[in-house]
């Protein structure tokens, strides 16, 4: 529909649900990979960007890990890091 956005900042901040409960971000990794999940099935031609904080207080490598897991699975059009 013309009356719907093709773009949308949906900010992840990290792709670990450790580190996303550790910021008190209120949702976790499957969450926010069901919301794109239902974005991309709504709008098939969304563009979608992030943000990410990368070395939060005590994260791992692995949870470092996660987060550039969930970047290469959603494939966002933008990032910023």
């Amino acid at each position: 529909s013309s009356d719907v956005c093709n773009q949308l900042h949906m900010p992840a901040q990290s792709g670990s649900s450790a580190v996303l409960e550790r910021m008190r971000r209120g949702y976790t990794r499957e969450a926010y990979m069901q919301l794109i999940d239902d974005v991309r099935s709504t709008i098939p031609d969304v563009a979608i960007s992030s943000d990410f904080i990368s070395g939060f207080c005590g994260e791992t490598e692995e949870e470092h890990r996660d987060t550039l897991s969930l970047m290469e699975h959603v494939a966002y059009d933008q990032a910023y890091m």
